[in-house]
């Protein structure tokens, strides 16, 4: 089949528009509010954010008080102005968290604008369902991390190297403005590797796309760091940091197999068969686009270890490749993937269902006590929203199994359906249960009311940066790196208390369902 514009308007019907908004909508959204600082990503960029918030230097990352150059600002800077538009009416970290909806609502728009471009008006709405169902893309989108900003970055840097052809200067300066933006969101593990995506106008022949592009990524990308020649001893972190960052470590394992099988789920399997199609038109740019993008990432991810961030890359082309081929798949293919979809999102529905009546009823015991042994303490409370929430999500669901009107999209409609449904689920039903492992509120507290209120001098001894964050969040207690001259001490260790030479036990303490980090305070005998 040729890639003509004309041939991949994918057949109709398309998408329903309405359906695919919905989804979207429902998917940013759902998980977003109503939960404490998790650790560790979500606590240590929230922390970040709530430094700006309260007045810090919006220059330079900090976390409770002391430089973090691990980190880049765009992101935090979204998250703390969204925090000051909705102060009063949110805490301050379910407002902040609010950034990663916006940067992943312009992640679909972006890409739904790039897939347009490649592959018809139909591929628009599909893209973004294909995106919201793949499992990679839960936890970044729905927690304080910059990977949102990026995964934005990423969207935009696609769309404008699709528009080469017909809007070259429009295309330039969006991969451009694209290319530093990634880099002000992640740094430059985020924008290395799309760098060769600019190799595509080179390829067409528009060096002064090229030059402009590279114009307007350099001068975006090199604002901050070059402000930050006020802090050099900053500067001098963050960059040490950057190369510690994009220095290859190993090769490929099996656990890049294992991550990437389940991150890139579904569209890891329906791109090899967008390549298979278009086997004959690799240098169109509705093929040449998105290999040269999963190309460039795969080689970043298998030089780096198996984990989110060196993952990220790959989604983006995978999941346009996927949308040109998804209503195009075989007949046996799309039916397989339609009654797995269909069978076992049903089915983990219902488990999620099973395991809210057995926390709250007791009934079945066997899984009431998995419950209760994950979090020792945990009392459900029944919440008559949460129930109705789930309920609605549900009933919406079997409506997607019986009513969805056939079209060649539908396979992809039930599965972003069915992934939102049992997010959705989860949040309504579960959200209470998963905040009180995760939440460091109630063990800061206890901590806090040990401590006396004039106790001064608060030392640390292998505290990490979420539960530095934590303690400054919560109660306000900012730890000093070096504590010689303070009479208390927190350290973070493991169940055995190894007591410092010195200094006497006054408190300890641990999350309910995790026993192997303790905090403890000692005072100084």
């Amino acid at each position: 089949m040729a890639y003509s514009r004309r041939s991949t308007d994918i057949r109709q019907p398309g998408p329903q528009a309405w359906l695919v908004v919905a989804l979207c909508v429902v998917y940013l959204l759902a998980g977003l509010t109503g939960h404490d600082p998790w650790k560790s990503e979500d606590a240590i960029h929230l922390g970040i954010a709530h430094d700006f918030f309260v007045g810090g230097d919006w220059l330079t990352p900090a976390i409770a008080g002391e430089p973090w150059p691990d980190a880049e600002p765009l992101y935090h800077w979204l998250a703390a102005a969204s925090a000051a538009l909705f102060r009063g009416l949110l805490p301050f970290h379910d407002s902040a968290r609010l950034a990663s909806a916006m940067f992943g609502g312009l992640f679909l728009v972006l890409l739904a604008g790039a897939a347009r471009r490649l592959y018809g008006n139909d591929a628009a709405w599909g893209a973004p369902l294909l995106a919201i169902g793949t499992l990679g893309l839960l936890v970044p989108i729905h927690e304080a991390q910059p990977a949102a900003a990026v995964l934005a970055a990423m969207g935009g840097l696609y769309w404008g190297a699709a528009l080469l052809a017909e809007r070259p200067l429009a295309g330039a300066l969006l991969m451009g403005g694209s290319l530093g933006t990634s880099f002000l969101a992640g740094g430059a593990t985020a924008a290395l590797p799309l760098l060769p995506l600019l190799l595509m106008p080179l390829w067409q022949r528009r060096w002064m796309a090229f030059a402009l592009a590279v114009l307007v990524a350099g001068a975006i990308a090199a604002a901050w760091p070059l402000l930050l020649w006020r802090e050099p001893d900053f500067l001098n972190a963050w960059w040490a940091a950057e190369l510690a960052a994009i220095t290859p470590r190993g090769g490929l394992t099996v656990n890049h197999a294992e991550w990437l099988g389940w991150f890139a789920w579904p569209v890891g399997f329906i791109a090899p068969w967008a390549l298979w199609r278009g086997r004959r038109q690799w240098s169109a740019p509705q093929v040449s686009l998105p290999l040269l993008g999963v190309t460039a990432a795969a080689a970043w991810f298998l030089s780096h270890e198996a984990k989110t961030q060196a993952t990220l890359p790959l989604l983006p082309p995978l999941i346009l490749l996927a949308t040109s081929a998804t209503a195009n798949l075989r007949r046996g293919a799309a039916n397989a993937w339609d009654w797995f979809g269909m069978m076992t999102l049903s089915i983990v529905s219902a488990l999620i269902w099973l395991g809210s009546v057995a926390m709250l009823t007791g009934w079945p015991p066997k899984i009431a006590h998995n419950f209760a042994k994950l979090e020792p303490g945990f009392v459900a409370q029944f919440s008559l929203l949460a129930m109705l929430v789930a309920t609605f999500a549900t009933v919406t669901w079997i409506m997607m199994l019986w009513r969805l009107p056939r079209s060649p999209w539908r396979v992809a409609s039930r599965w972003a359906g069915g992934v939102t449904v049992v997010w959705v689920l989860i949040t309504a039903l579960w959200m209470p249960w998963i905040d009180y492992g995760k939440t460091y509120r109630p063990v800061v507290a206890a901590l806090r009311q040990a401590l006396p209120a004039d106790a001064g001098c608060v030392g640390r001894h292998d505290l990490g940066a979420p539960q530095r964050t934590a303690l400054d969040y919560f109660a306000g207690i900012r730890t000093q790196r070096s504590f010689r001259a303070c009479q208390w001490l927190i350290v973070q260790s493991g169940s055995r208390d190894t007591a410092p030479a010195g200094w006497s036990k006054a408190w300890e303490g641990h999350r309910p369902g995790d026993r192997n980090e303790w905090l403890r305070l000692y005072r100084r005998d």
